[in-house]
C-alpha cells in the first residue's frame, strides 16, 4: 500500500491551536507496526468487552473498518495559560489554555482511508468529550522525479 499520495493534517485542541511559527518535525509511524495490536476481542466473566466498544482503539483497528488502515503521526502540545481579563464592565477574568494535538496521515486515497475510519469515530468515540477540532486540511503529495523529470511528472501525464 503506498502512502506519500495524500496527507491529512488535522488539529485538535482545547485553546487556539498551533501557531504557525510552530514547526514539527515530521517523523512516521505504522501504528500496527509501532505498538503490538490489542486483541479486541477479549471479554471479561460476563461477556462484556475489556476495550469497549466506543474506545478511540477498537474504532480505529483495521478489523472494524474493513481493513482501512493510514499511516499516521500525532504531537501534542501545550503552551501553557493565559491570564486573561478585560478592561471594560462586566470585567471578565479567566485563564486561556493552548494545548492539543497535531495529527498527520498519509495515505493513497483519503476516502478510502481516514474518512471511513474517522466516519465511525466521529459519531460515538468516547474521547470525542474531551477534544474539540480547531482545523484541517489535505494536501497532495506528488512523487518525486527521475533524473531528467520534473517532481509530479507521472502524475500530471497521466491526466
Amino acid at each position: 500500500m503506498k502512502y506519500a499520495s495524500a496527507l491529512l493534517v488535522a488539529g485538535l485542541g482545547l485553546g487556539l491551536g498551533l501557531q504557525a511559527s510552530r514547526a514539527l518535525p515530521v517523523r512516521l509511524a505504522l501504528y500496527s507496526i509501532q505498538h503490538p495490536q490489542a486483541d479486541a476481542t477479549l471479554t471479561d466473566a460476563n461477556g462484556n468487552y475489556i476495550i469497549p466498544e466506543t474506545s478511540h482503539m477498537r474504532l480505529a483497528a483495521p478489523a472494524n473498518n474493513g481493513g482501512a488502515q493510514i499511516l499516521r503521526r500525532s504531537y501534542s502540545y501545550n503552551d501553557g495559560a493565559n491570564f486573561v481579563a478585560e478592561r471594560w464592565p462586566p470585567w471578565h477574568q479567566g485563564i486561556e489554555y493552548d494545548s492539543g494535538l497535531f495529527f498527520q496521515a498519509y495515505q493513497k486515497d483519503p476516502r478510502t482511508g481516514f474518512v471511513r475510519i474517522f466516519d465511525k469515530m466521529s459519531k460515538i468515540d468516547a474521547l470525542n468529550q474531551f477534544t474539540t477540532h480547531v482545523g484541517s486540511a489535505i494536501f497532495a503529495c506528488p512523487p518525486g522525479g527521475r533524473k531528467g523529470e520534473y517532481i509530479g511528472q507521472t502524475l500530471f501525464e497521466a491526466v
